[in-house]
């Protein structure tokens, strides 16, 4: 079963990049490679990255019988349109899970704390993050940025309401070897 996650799912969307869960009853390393290499031969599908979150544990060594059991991860990183348009690309990350991973209710929670006023102020906070994520992504090699789930934390559940109050609340959590970056990526952002 095809289930759309998520911003799509919330109404939340800034960035080009759909998440969907494939719910299986059994994830099966044969199904992920069959998908990858379906999408490999697929139209405008440029760039693709494959990850298991399955077999591998948290620090990431393989270990079948004592991985994550979470997904099998495809990430489509450039679907372009038939005009070949390489700046205004799509993301999607494809997450294969088990029907009893799969989580539905994080989405329902969120929907039933979604107000007007805090959807407008997630989707600022969602907008701002994402310009500066563009200056941590290269900065970083792609290995850290202002989640979406944060965000969601900070507004709904905290009642964070603007771009300073957030970043109190956000900026003692960066890891220490990022810090210096995304004060960089802030002050890039600001210019």
């Amino acid at each position: 079963e095809v289930k759309i996650a998520g911003a799509k799912a919330l109404g939340l969307m800034i960035a080009k990049d759909i998440d969907i869960s494939v719910v299986v009853k059994e994830v099966k390393i044969q199904d992920w490679q069959k998908l990858v290499q379906e999408l490999m031969t697929t139209p405008y599908v440029r760039n693709i990255s494959a990850i298991d979150y399955y077999n591998y544990d948290e620090k990431n060594q393989y270990k079948p019988s004592s991985g994550q059991k979470y997904s099998l991860y495809i990430g489509i990183n450039n679907i372009m349109g038939p005009e070949g348009d390489k700046h205004k690309t799509w993301e999607c990350q494809i997450h294969l899970i088990e029907a009893k991973v799969f989580d539905e209710t994080k989405i329902t929670e969120v929907k039933s704390k979604l107000t007007d006023k805090k959807r407008l102020t997630i989707l600022r906070l969602k907008y701002w993050a994402d310009e500066v994520n563009k200056v941590l992504k290269s900065r970083t090699n792609g290995n850290y940025k202002i989640l979406s789930p944060f965000i969601y934390e900070a507004v709904l559940d905290k009642g964070i309401e603007t771009i300073p109050d957030f970043l109190k609340r956000f900026t003692p959590q960066i890891p220490e070897k990022f810090r210096e970056d995304f004060e960089i990526a802030l002050k890039q952002q600001e210019n």
